[in-house]
């Protein structure tokens, strides 16, 4: 299993960037979770968006969904009668994105619920739970013995530390240095992925998401103190499991 990092900037993509987004790939399965502003030119330069096998949503925020609507463009010119994307997500009725893609013609939306388990070819995607101010999951993807967690947007919740156990590698939330971090702001800290980290016995944590106004370098530092083995994500990198 191997997983290229899309889009990796928080909120709006900085000049070149892309917002959140990640292929994951062997080779009989791709799927992506998330699709945020500006990732679909970066994925359509790798690989065809209609050999996709799924897409999945973590939650409705534009810097996490928005590009889907311009890949059903894609679809519109590109697509054969007919085709669908198969579309894995939390409902969420409050949400214009989660409604105006359940009216798309090129997505089968399939509601997601925490502790759901999907197959996608040889590819097993959990599904987790997560504190965001909207409804929003995290995703485990397991193939043979390999493991990768995205959490997609969440602070911190009693728990939550035991949905990436063991995992080989936890692409993780660090959007805040604790400093300016709180339990009422919409992200971890630097700090709390590194105990969520220690907790959970996870080989290798990327930190992702990190807050446009702040240095991601002094978020990594924060992190390495308490996790050693701690990266900063790296967008369009080829990530082998």
């Amino acid at each position: 299993m191997n997983f290229i990092p899309l889009g990796v900037d928080a909120a709006y993509p900085k000049a070149d960037g892309a917002c959140s987004s990640y292929l994951i790939y062997n080779d009989d399965t791709k799927i992506v979770l998330d699709l945020g502003t500006a990732s679909l030119a970066k994925l359509v330069k790798l690989v065809d968006p209609l050999t996709l096998d799924a897409l999945f949503i973590s939650h409705w925020h534009a810097d996490h969904c928005s590009d889907i609507f311009s890949l059903s463009y894609f679809f519109q010119f590109n697509a054969d009668e007919g085709t669908k994307l198969k579309l894995y997500t939390i409902a969420d009725n409050d949400s214009y994105f989660y409604q105006e893609a359940l009216k798309n013609k090129y997505f089968d939306v399939i509601n997601v619920n925490v502790g759901d388990l999907i197959t996608v070819n040889n590819f097993k995607i959990k599904v987790g739970s997560a504190k965001h101010p909207i409804k929003s999951v995290m995703f485990r993807v397991e193939e043979d013995e390999k493991s990768l967690v995205y959490t997609g947007d969440t602070n911190y919740f009693d728990g939550l530390s035991k949905f990436f156990n063991d995992v080989d590698v936890l692409i993780i939330d660090a959007c805040f240095t604790h400093d300016v971090w709180s339990d009422e702001k919409p992200h971890l800290s630097a700090k709390l992925s590194a105990q969520l980290a220690n907790e959970a016995n996870v080989k290798k944590m990327i930190l992702t998401h990190s807050s446009p106004i702040l240095n991601p370098y002094d978020i990594l530092y924060e992190a390495k103190e308490g996790f050693k083995n701690s990266e900063l994500i790296q967008a369009l990198k080829i990530y082998k499991l």
